[in-house]
């Protein structure tokens, strides 16, 4: 669960299922172990958005900024 904190700094919560990004965009993301590999370097289509139950499920992300 996201706080309010990072609710407003752009973080959405992932439940799995498809990429919910552009395919080609890179968005940060968040694993379920609290990591946060490195942002914005990672084409959203090489992550692995569904979820099997480990600490590598991706459990938020925050979409590319475009203004970059």
């Amino acid at each position: 669960m996201l706080t309010d904190e990072q609710r407003a700094a752009g973080w959405i919560e992932h439940v799995g299922g498809p990429c919910p990004v552009p395919l080609d965009s890179r968005p940060d993301v968040v694993f379920r172990n609290g990591s946060t590999p490195v942002q914005g370097m990672i084409d959203a289509e090489d992550w692995e958005w569904d979820h099997s139950d480990d600490d590598f499920d991706i459990i938020a992300y925050r979409p590319e900024n475009p203004h970059d």
